[in-house]
């Protein structure tokens, strides 16, 4: 089994594919996928290479974006103005934290892509902003019943956003979905996250 199983045109666009995304998750399931961590990283570098400084400067702006709340807190001290500031740079950076992903993925199936892309995860702003809390929330209560249960659910839910975004599901059912497929390789990619 490759890694076409887990992304080609048919899984990235199930509703005009021959197989459903149910169908898919099932053949997943199946099967195991194994993935070598060395190549996985090898093939990150080779589309990071191709669009270096693109990835570098969004990589700015993000830094920059989070940095802000933090220096204004210097300048006026900790107060409510600065929480606000600190909680809408958190809410800014989930749909462009997934821009990375959008634009790797581009690159990878040599879709057209330019600087623009690494802000389309704002079209999908409200569910993942929805699976934020609620992938939040499962991992803090994972953590507060024996910490393992936090640190499977970290794993196990840590494809939400991308399954919201490439599969154009809602927040629920992109947890129930990544929490399905991480599963039958959890370790494998616990290791690679470590």
């Amino acid at each position: 089994m490759n890694n076409d199983l887990l992304d080609n045109d048919r899984f990235s666009e199930p509703q005009e594919a021959d197989i459903t995304l149910s169908e898919r998750v099932e053949e997943i399931l199946e099967y195991s996928v194994d993935f070598n961590i060395g190549d996985v990283l090898q093939e990150a570098f080779d589309i990071f290479k191709q669009y270096t400084g693109g990835f570098i400067g969004f990589t700015l702006i993000l830094a920059g974006i989070n940095a802000i709340p933090n220096i204004i807190q210097e300048v006026i001290g900790e107060g409510i103005a600065s929480g606000i500031l600190n909680f809408g740079a958190g809410v800014i950076s989930v749909p462009l934290g997934v821009g990375f992903v959008i634009v790797a993925r581009k690159i990878y199936h040599r879709e057209p892509y330019d600087f623009n892309n690494f802000f389309d995860g704002f079209q999908y702003f409200g569910q993942l902003i929805l699976a934020a809390i609620l992938v939040g929330i499962s991992v803090m209560l994972g953590f507060i019943l024996l910490i393992i249960p936090g640190i499977y659910l970290a794993v196990a839910l840590s494809w939400t956003d991308m399954t919201i975004i490439f599969q154009k599901l809602d927040a629920t059912d992109a947890m129930s979905i990544s929490r399905k497929v991480i599963s039958k390789n959890w370790f494998m990619l616990f290791a690679f996250y470590l």
